[in-house]
Parts: C-alpha cells; sequence; structure tokens
C-alpha cells in the first residue's frame, strides 16, 4: 500500500514515508499544549502576559490594509 501511495505521488518509497513522519512530527509539535518553563523563564512568560501589547507599526499596516478579494 505504501509502495503504490509513493508512486501515485512520484516519489521513492523512502521520501513518502519521510514525508508523512515529517508531516506527523509537525502537527504533534504544533498541538502541543503543555510547555514546561524554568522557574525563570517562567516568570518571564507571566510578565510578558501583564504587560499591555503594542503592535508594531507594521502589524497595524497589515491589519488595516485592504484584503486581496476585495479588490
Amino acid at each position: 500500500m505504501l509502495q503504490r501511495a509513493a508512486e501515485i505521488r512520484g516519489q521513492k518509497l523512502s521520501e513518502f514515508v519521510l514525508s508523512g513522519a515529517r508531516s506527523l512530527a509537525e502537527d504533534t509539535i504544533l498541538d502541543q499544549r503543555l510547555f514546561i518553563l524554568s522557574p525563570e523563564d517562567h516568570e518571564k512568560f507571566l510578565k510578558m502576559l501583564d504587560e499591555p501589547f503594542e503592535p508594531s507599526a507594521r502589524a497595524i499596516e497589515r491589519l488595516n490594509r485592504k484584503p486581496v478579494w476585495e479588490d
């Protein structure tokens, strides 16, 4: 089954399997909800959450520009 799927995609079996494993690894890392921090990093994180957020001029510009689908 894996060989056939690799052939359909025009890939070698090893490329196909590695691509699938890489995709699963990315999903696993992005879905991580538990973060272990040192006490110092935990304090930095809490401080960042408590400070007011100041968006950059670039971020404001992007948020205010007209979407491409409205042109």
